[in-house]
């Protein structure tokens, strides 16, 4: 009995062993009998572009900090931070009791000076006492010691007059600064823009080592950025580039490069360039953060593949596609075959293809992980369920 049940086991397993090797078998001729899906897209000719991706600084396209001129208290600022000024509006008015006096002071001496000198006609007469010596002398009438005496008058006239002259220039150069520092009692705004900065309130003292106003015109605004050696040789004044922020704004901005740095920056060995940006609507802010995508190259007509179709050896340098052709055993299939290709300029999505691929062939571009030289496989085109 006990010999029965011993063989009676033995023959069980050996029939689960026989069971689960014709399973293992199974499932490899299954394998061998699927084929894999794959997305496919024929190769074509197309154009394809190298960008690069830099980050910038928002900054306003024009800036002006306003400070006075003159020291004096502040009798009115009639704007607030983030109120538009025009230009030539009036931004900050200081008290101007002295310097109306001062003008006033200058202007009377200036007047007296002039009311006063005579040298003007001392000089005239002067003159045409010499000139009537002179013809007396030539013709023997007056000795020479009488034509040297009207000589001498004559240079000491020059020489008042000249100082007359001085003296009004002088009190003219009075009269201009006193109605300088007059008229810098008041401060106009130089350009039309918003105001970004007030730095004084009315009753304080105005001071020419303060900055009292910033006005920013951010109609136009500039993104201050760097690229690299490799990079500035395919960059060009009035290039069009393209502009996004991350302030929550999701609008893109079409930018223009409007200055290129021919010097690296001597520490960071970068070339700073510019970028200006219209901003009617002044959705960009001063502070802001940009990134920027620059086109660098760009070819045409060139043969191209989505770069999802290449694989990589294990080599890591090799790179190879997998091209579709007819099953030769099974007319109705497909078949993958194994193709080495050379690529050249990269694209964000898309490869330039040097070498390897023909135009019109259909290239697998999804699903490549399963395959291998000769696999069977069913095709889609992209897009496809």
């Amino acid at each position: 009995m006990r010999m029965k049940r011993i063989l009676s086991i033995m023959m069980i397993l050996l029939a689960i062993m026989t069971f689960a090797g014709c399973g293992k078998k199974g499932k490899q001729a299954m394998s061998q009998n699927i084929a894999i899906p794959v997305v496919t897209e024929k190769a074509n000719t197309g154009s394809i572009n190298r960008t690069t991706v830099i980050n910038g600084t928002i900054a306003p396209k024009e800036e002006i900090i306003l400070m006075s001129k003159i020291a004096s208290q502040v009798v009115a600022v009639p704007f607030s931070v983030g109120d538009t000024v025009e230009k030539g509006q009036t931004v900050l008015k200081l008290d101007d009791t002295t310097f109306a006096l001062q003008v006033k002071q200058a202007a009377a001496s200036l007047a007296i000076s002039q009311a006063q000198t005579s040298a003007k006609a001392v000089l005239d007469n002067a003159k045409a006492e010499l000139e009537r010596y002179k013809s007396l002398y030539e013709s023997g009438a007056v000795s020479e010691q009488l034509l040297d005496q009207k000589q001498l008058a004559y240079t000491s006239a020059v020489s008042q007059y000249q100082v007359s002259l001085a003296q009004m220039d002088q009190g003219q150069a009075m009269l201009d600064i006193a109605q300088d520092n007059l008229n810098n009692t008041v401060l106009v705004s130089p350009i039309t823009g918003v105001i970004t900065a007030r730095n004084i309130d009315p009753g304080e003292m105005a001071s020419p080592a303060a900055p009292a106003l910033t006005i920013s015109n951010v109609d136009q605004v500039i993104v201050k950025a760097n690229l690299t050696e490799s990079e500035i040789g395919k960059v060009q004044l009035n290039q069009k580039v393209r502009v996004e922020v991350a302030s929550g704004v999701e609008q893109v901005f079409e930018g223009e490069i409007t200055s290129i740095n021919p010097a690296a920056s001597a520490q960071s060995k970068v070339y700073p360039i510019e970028i200006n940006i219209e901003n009617a609507n002044h959705v960009l802010k001063a502070g802001m953060f940009a990134r920027v995508t620059i086109e660098l190259e760009k070819k045409e007509n060139v043969m191209v593949l989505p770069k999802t179709a290449l694989v990589n050896k294990e080599d890591g340098e090799t790179k190879i596609v997998y091209v579709t052709q007819k099953n030769t055993a099974k007319e109705e299939n497909w078949i993958v075959k194994e193709r080495e290709v050379q690529v050249g300029l990269e694209g964000e999505e898309t490869v330039e293809i040097l070498k390897g691929i023909k135009e019109g062939e259909t290239v697998v571009i999804s699903g490549q992980l399963l395959l291998s030289d000769g696999t069977e496989v069913t095709l889609k085109s992209r897009g496809e369920q």
